[in-house]
């Protein structure tokens, strides 16, 4: 009987030591809520066509070539333009205009990200700050992502999350996000199906 009162008094005891402590497996549960991972990375489409890259989304049907014509002159010219195909916009997750020049860009899902694991955790002197270093992978590359040169599947990034010890406990205070992404609760259209 006296061997259990120890064992639960030093129980307690462990348990008020530790309660202030962000461990790796909390702060990993804290950013996969905060951030609503796994998320979605995209690019804008004038980032994916920059310096002739365009090209290439001809080849994987994620564009085709329209021919339209255009008064120069007084005369009725032949033009072609890129445009993006019905399955170029299945990958749509978004779409922004622009409030001073009223035109507006496409954000296209490029793969998904994942965390992998938290790599350190350092805190200040009096345990009230911490940043958490962690690694997320590159996965489920679409189209857009796999003829992308900057995007690979299964790169490992670096992301640093800030966090500040309150009475209630730790909460996240930055980034307010995580790059080119977001969680598929922010797209514009339900992406689960496909981006599996």
């Amino acid at each position: 009987m006296k061997n259990i009162i120890i064992l639960i008094a030093m129980t307690i005891i462990l348990a008020a030591c530790s309660s202030g402590e962000l461990s790796r497996a909390k702060a990993k549960k804290m950013i996969a809520q905060k951030y609503g991972f796994p998320l979605v990375e995209y690019r804008n489409y004038d980032e994916l066509t920059l310096s002739g890259m365009s090209k290439k989304y001809l080849n994987n049907g994620m564009t085709t070539m329209e021919t339209y014509y255009r008064n120069e002159f007084g005369k009725q010219k032949q033009k072609q333009r890129q445009v993006i195909t019905e399955e170029g916009n299945t990958y749509v997750v978004k779409t922004i205009t622009n409030q001073i020049w009223g035109g507006s860009t496409k954000q296209y899902a490029t793969n998904l990200q994942k965390i992998d694991e938290i790599t350190g955790i350092r805190t200040n002197d009096d345990n009230t700050r911490a940043t958490v270093e962690l690694s997320v992978v590159r996965y489920n590359s679409t189209p857009w992502g796999d003829e992308d040169k900057y995007i690979n599947e299964g790169d490992v990034l670096k992301k640093s999350i800030k966090f500040e010890k309150y009475d209630d406990g730790w909460r996240i205070t930055g980034p307010k996000k995580l790059g080119r992404c977001m969680s598929f609760a922010d797209t514009s259209k339900d992406l689960k199906n496909l981006l599996k």
